[in-house]
């Protein structure tokens, strides 16, 4: 009778080892491949070594980017603002210089006049000199280096090979892509910045390319920036 109970107790004992949850398998991390090359007007394709690649936690770069999109907006409606004043700067020292100019052609051989005449001349200069700058400011704002300030830290990075090709094991999520390149085109220096989310899947292998049609100003379907947004 023992040994029939004692038979019972281990087959028990049995099914629930067998019930007991088993440890979650973490996911596994999979490869991200991918190349960085430019094609110039000519059609020449460039391929661009060393440069760095970051690979940045969708959490925190999303939270970033939509600090420095608010912080780049609460700036352009600044410049907007000094813009305006500018403009009616200009304009009223226009104004004031073309309603002199009659009294001075009135009294053209005095040296008070002919003076107070090249004193407005030279202040409206200066007026447009001022408006000019900020048009200028404004229709460049903001500049591609703006978004790379108080980036945050990555979770993984490397520089391209000879032709280009870099990679990474990342776990499966979202993730920003981050790369800045400098290169000599055409006798002068030319920036290329990237900035976007990449989704790595469950698939073994995956590839992303970094060219002219994911550019910053390309403002592509998987750019983390779209700069024309922030200037309506």
């Amino acid at each position: 009778m023992k040994a029939k109970w004692f038979f019972y107790l281990i087959i028990i004992s049995l099914l629930f080892l067998g019930c007991t949850p088993k440890e979650k398998e973490l996911p596994k991390e999979k490869e991200l491949s991918g190349e960085v090359y430019i094609v110039t007007k000519g059609g020449q394709n460039i391929k661009l070594g060393l440069v760095e690649i970051s690979v940045i936690d969708y959490d925190k770069m999303n939270t970033f980017a939509q600090s420095r999109l608010q912080s780049a907006k609460q700036e352009i409606e600044r410049m907007k603002h000094d813009i305006k004043k500018a403009q009616r700067e200009y304009e009223d020292k226009k104004k004031a210089k073309d309603k002199f100019y009659r009294v001075y052609l009135d009294n053209i051989y005095s040296r008070r006049y002919i003076k107070e005449y090249r004193e407005l001349e030279e202040a409206l200069s200066r007026k447009k000199s001022v408006l000019n700058r900020l048009l200028t400011a404004y229709s460049g704002y903001p500049k591609a280096s703006y978004f790379l300030i108080g980036l945050p830290k990555p979770v993984q990075s490397t520089k391209t090979d000879a032709d280009g090709k870099f990679s990474f094991k990342l776990k499966p999520g979202k993730y920003a892509i981050v790369a800045f390149s400098s290169i000599k085109v055409g006798g002068s220096n030319k920036d290329y910045y990237w900035f976007i989310w990449v989704n790595v899947t469950d698939v073994s292998q995956q590839r992303t390319i970094l060219n002219n049609d994911n550019l910053l100003e390309s403002e592509c379907e998987s750019c983390i920036f779209i700069i024309s947004q922030l200037l309506h």
